[in-house]
C-alpha cells in the first residue's frame, strides 16, 4: 500500500509542474502570440459550435473561450495539486483542502505577477478570481470524494467486524 502511494504522490506531482510549466510557457507569449494562439484555436471552436448553434451564438460563445481555458487549466492544476497534497498523511482533514488551494493560488498570483514582465501581457488580479474558480471547485469536488470514500471505508470496516 505505501509503494501504492509514493507512485500516486510522483506522478501528481510530476503532472502537477507539467501543468504549471505549461501554464507558464503560454503566460510568457507576448500578447501577439498569445492572440493568434487563442485566434486560431478560437477558429476551430467557432466551426464546431456553428454545428451546433446559430452563427451568432456560435460568436457568443467564443468571447467566452478565453476564460474557460484559464477556469479549466486551473481546474485540472487543482485536481493534481489536491491528489499529491492526499497522498500525504495529514493529521487535520482542513488540511486536505487549505494546501491545495493556497498552493494554488500562490501559483496564480506568481503568474500574474510574471505576466507583468511579459510585453503587452498585464497581471490582473480579477485573472487570479477566475483562475481560482477552477482551482477551487477542482479542490471542492476532490475533497469532496475523499470523504465519501473514507466514509464508506469506515463503513465497511464496521459493517465487516
Amino acid at each position: 500500500m505505501k509503494r501504492k502511494k509514493w507512485i500516486v504522490r510522483y506522478i501528481f506531482l510530476f503532472l502537477s509542474v507539467a501543468l504549471m510549466t505549461l501554464i507558464f510557457w503560454l503566460s510568457s507569449q507576448d500578447s501577439r502570440e498569445s492572440g493568434a494562439m487563442s485566434d486560431g484555436a478560437a477558429s476551430v471552436l467557432r466551426d464546431f459550435f456553428v454545428l451546433f448553434f446559430p452563427e451568432e451564438t456560435a460568436d457568443a460563445l467564443l468571447l467566452y473561450v478565453r476564460q474557460y481555458a484559464h477556469i479549466f487549466l486551473y481546474a485540472c492544476l487543482g485536481v493534481c495539486v489536491s491528489i499529491f497534497v492526499f497522498s500525504f498523511s495529514c493529521g487535520h482533514g482542513w488540511a486536505y483542502w487549505v494546501l491545495p488551494v493556497l498552493i494554488c493560488l500562490l501559483y496564480a498570483c506568481t503568474d500574474e505577477i510574471h505576466q507583468l514582465f511579459v510585453p503587452g501581457r498585464s497581471g490582473k488580479i480579477l485573472d487570479v478570481g477566475i483562475d481560482a474558480i477552477g482551482f477551487c471547485a477542482a479542490a471542492a469536488v476532490c475533497n469532496l470524494i475523499r470523504l465519501l470514500r473514507e466514509r464508506s471505508s469506515r463503513a465497511g470496516d464496521r459493517g465487516g467486524a
